[in-house]
């Protein structure tokens, strides 16, 4: 095994989204989503210690994946795993963690630990040299970034973050949006896939990916085909990217929303303006003229962000935030069939 990233030890700064938790008592290591209040931080679970499995770690050994994918339903399917508590905020039992630097059996692996140049050694004995082959592809190729800016704007998280990478995992990247640069290059991201030749970007929305996704969430493969952004899902060499767009500083303050669902699925066709930064928010969050578009699924958040003529189909429900209340459409819940697409 690998010796441990040097970017995963006692939490001291602030934990960062798509940070991950390893919470030694419960043998559980988790994907951090955003904060809730104080040090208190709602959290996807993802591996579990088992005496064996395919992903191992210093410090809990050998690791069973708990989660697949990012769908409703199978995070839903992850709570009787870590400790849960109801959200006035949501309205649903949330998996929650709390960290902070007096919690001797916390780790955290963060992306605000990584030096993009100090550490893109050990960032490739991880990953078999993929991660500088992704960097040069980005600053190189399409000029997307500098060097420089690498941890201001993206940095890797998932497997590789963890240190439990294997030859056939996914490299998982966060693209920060809340900055006025990343804000821009992430845009350029976007657009690049519009006016570069096809041979500069792929994409790796196969047709077995879509399928997968689509039965996670009982929607036809046609509807998220067409929900789908080719630039969420990259494909570099050999070695599948996928993008996460987060808005940090929405996500580190703490959760004061209340959002308050009906029993009523509406359809419609709305225009969302497009590259609107609160779509990296969680639930992602983007204005219409009529009302705000909310969605608690991860995998419609590049669309709320590329914006356009868009078809919801969603639970109507209101946000109050202090003593404004306001009319949103909600996607992406496990008990209803929602969705969005663009035609």
């Amino acid at each position: 095994m690998l010796s441990v990233p040097n970017w995963c030890g006692r939490p001291t700064n602030e934990v960062l989204p798509n940070d991950l938790v390893i919470n030694e008592e419960k043998g559980l290591i988790s994907v951090v989503v955003r904060k809730i209040i104080d040090n208190e931080y709602l959290v996807i679970p993802k591996y579990r210690a088992l005496s064996r499995g395919p992903w191992s770690t210093k410090y809990l050994g050998s690791l069973h994946r708990l989660i697949e994918l990012y769908a409703p339903k199978a995070v839903k399917s992850t709570l009787t795993y870590t400790i849960v508590k109801y959200s006035p905020h949501y309205g649903v039992p949330i998996p929650v963690e709390a960290v902070s630097s007096n919690m001797t059996h916390i780790y955290l692996c963060s992306g605000s630990n990584i030096d993009p140049i100090r550490d893109i050694s050990k960032l490739d004995k991880y990953s078999n040299y993929k991660w500088s082959n992704i960097i040069s592809y980005l600053v190189e190729e399409i000029g997307l970034l500098e060097i420089n800016a690498l941890n201001e704007c993206i940095w890797p998280t998932g497997s590789l973050l963890l240190g439990s990478f294997r030859e056939f995992s996914d490299i998982d990247i966060v693209f920060r949006i809340d900055t006025s640069s990343c804000y821009k290059r992430t845009i350029e991201l976007v657009e690049s896939f519009y006016t570069s030749s096809p041979n500069k970007l792929q994409s790796a929305l196969t047709p077995q990916y879509i399928a997968r996704e689509a039965k996670w969430r009982d929607i036809g493969t046609e509807i998220l085909r067409k929900a789908l952004r080719k630039w969420q899902r990259l494909r570099i060499g050999t070695t599948d990217i996928s993008i996460s767009l987060v808005n940090v500083s929405s996500r580190l303050k703490p959760e004061t929303r209340i959002f308050v669902l009906t029993n009523k699925v509406v359809r419609k066709e709305v225009y969302i303006e497009p590259y609107q930064i609160s779509a990296g928010d969680y639930p992602g969050l983007v204005e219409t003229s009529n009302e705000h578009i909310v969605s608690y699924d991860g995998i419609y958040v590049p669309l709320l962000f590329e914006g356009g003529k868009v078809v919801v189909q969603g639970i109507k429900a209101k946000i109050i935030l202090g003593g404004e209340t306001l009319d949103a459409i909600v996607v992406g819940v496990a008990e209803s069939k929602t969705f969005m697409y663009r035609e």
